[in-house]
């Protein structure tokens, strides 16, 4: 936080930080082991001092708990709060925090059009309340009372079938679509996590098998490429590609360069635009960048690959408490995995005839 506004903190060290404030003609400051937990300490510490906890309203509340956590967010997800918070601002600005009842939140909530608005609305929401419980301006956060929003859009997600699969790689060979289907349908990569892919990342030295790391993710905020972490910390991982593929990879890795500045990576979009022409223009069955993973994972529970190894390849948290318990995605399954879905999908014999 600025020094102009309220208090500033100190990095000590990895994982050490000090909250400065100050209180009358007192310099005040407490130790904290986190970035967070130090804007937090300035947030309360902010309100404190105010004429009242009870007299403070959200357009105060939010400027002290949720705008000083800016810093550590990144670029998508502070975004997505303020955007929440420009819905939000002209129906709640003015309320007072202490006055905030399950009726107020279930009202205000109801007015917006889409269930998309209200998620994000109520995500913010939330995370204000969860702080005025902890600073004691309420007993209870309203929003663990149980609210009621719209029902969501059911997306039923169009998927390739093997053979289809397998036409489709074949009529993309040369073109710019080539790597990302081939990488998203058959390794289970994200559409972002693609376009964060560098040639340095890509690793021949395995007898011809491909090991791809997984470190970044390339997303677009308000029009802007942001290069960043990828989306949970178990997203950070290797995947296997069959040998038997090297050869359709190496045709169309031409583009796959060492990038070393962002304009370097191609947008998310301009492939998600293109797309559905090409498809159109080809007689191929049109399925969005969003829903190939599905495909990947439909692919290899048809094919017998364990659940478990799958999990661990999309980059999922966890999987059943069995598979967690009995089988770990070691280098050698996820090989085995990925010889599973190239002799299912039967894509590596027609290309080493």
């Amino acid at each position: 936080m600025p020094r102009s506004q309220f208090g500033h903190i100190q990095k000590l060290a990895k994982g050490k930080y000090r909250a400065h404030w100050q209180e009358g003609n007192k310099k005040r400051s407490r130790r904290c082991s986190s970035y967070k937990e130090a804007t937090e300490t300035l947030a309360r510490m902010r309100i404190h001092q105010g004429s009242s906890d009870f007299n403070i309203n959200y357009n105060e509340y939010y400027q002290a708990t949720i705008v000083p956590g800016f810093k550590v967010l990144s670029k998508r997800t502070k975004y997505e709060s303020e955007y929440a918070w420009r819905n939000l601002q002209p129906m709640i600005g003015n309320l007072k925090v202490a006055k905030t009842t399950w009726r107020t939140v279930q009202n205000t909530l109801d007015t917006f059009p889409s269930y998309a608005r209200q998620e994000k609305a109520l995500k913010l929401w939330r995370k204000m309340l969860n702080f005025a419980v902890k600073d004691e301006i309420l007993r209870v956060n309203p929003v663990t009372l149980g609210i009621t929003l719209k029902k969501p859009k059911h997306i039923v997600k169009e998927l390739y079938t093997k053979e289809e699969l397998v036409d489709v790689l074949h009529k993309v060979d040369g073109t710019d679509f080539a790597l990302p289907i081939l990488l998203e349908c058959c390794c289970g990569l994200r559409h972002e996590e693609f376009c964060g892919l560098n040639n340095k990342d890509f690793n021949y030295d395995h007898d011809g098998w491909i090991i791809i790391t997984i470190e970044r993710a390339l997303t677009e905020v308000q029009g802007k490429k942001v290069l960043k972490e990828t989306k949970t910390e178990t997203s950070n991982r290797v995947v296997v590609l069959h040998k038997d593929f090297l050869p359709y990879l190496l045709r169309n890795n031409k583009s796959m360069k060492n990038k070393r500045y962002i304009k370097e990576y191609r947008a998310p979009g301009s492939y998600r635009a293109c797309w559905s022409r090409y498809c159109k223009n080809n007689d191929i069955r049109y399925v969005p960048f969003g829903h190939m993973r599905s495909v990947y994972a439909t692919l290899c529970s048809e094919g017998g690959c364990l659940d478990s190894v799958v999990s661990k390849s999309m980059g999922h948290s966890g999987a059943t408490v069995k598979e967690r318990n009995y089988q770990s995605a070691t280098m050698k399954a996820l090989m085995l995995n990925a010889e599973l879905f190239a002799n299912y999908i039967g894509f590596c014999d027609e290309i080493t005839v």
